[in-house]
């Protein structure tokens, strides 16, 4: 059994040093801004419904978050299944993130020990030009691209891999 005492602890660490959390299979969606009341930090919570449930056959949840990282613009759509069988849009909330008032910088800061992990590809690996292979000379990451997905009631853009 969880102590309330850490779960309260972590769950402030947590709301304080991030601008979006999202967890899931909470068996009930919900989209929460915590913040203090000086408002030095804000915190969306988002909460994502249980996708299946084997003993309610119709609760059925999900949801869509599209981030515009220019303008730091959330947008968190929850679809949820209906009674004739379809997925239909319950919820919509729109929301400009606005980074952590106490930091420094709006730039990301990680420290040298961390980043040196990050690096460690977790495996030996033997390369003839070099001593050592790190994450990021191996690790290539995913582009992303714009696609439009169209239909004869809506035209609606959406983020891929």
């Amino acid at each position: 059994m969880a102590n309330p005492e850490n779960s309260k602890v972590f769950r402030e660490a947590l709301t304080k040093m991030s601008d979006v959390v999202i967890t899931g299979h909470e068996h009930q969606e919900r989209v929460s801004v915590f913040s203090d009341l000086g408002k030095d930090y804000e915190t969306v919570h988002i909460e994502a419904g249980v996708l299946q449930d084997s003993n309610l056959m119709h609760a059925s949840n999900f949801n869509v978050i599209n981030v515009n990282l220019n303008s730091l613009e959330l947008s968190i759509q929850n679809y949820g299944y209906n009674h004739d069988g379809v997925y239909v849009r319950k919820s919509q909330m729109d929301k400009l993130i606005e980074k952590n008032k106490k930091l420094k910088t709006k730039l990301f800061q990680v420290k040298r020990d961390f980043w040196n992990d990050l690096e460690n590809p977790g495996a030996t690996f033997i390369h003839s030009s070099i001593d050592e292979i790190l994450l990021s000379d191996i690790y290539i990451p995913p582009t992303l691209n714009d696609i439009t997905i169209r239909n004869e009631k809506k035209s609606k853009n959406f983020t891929s891999m």
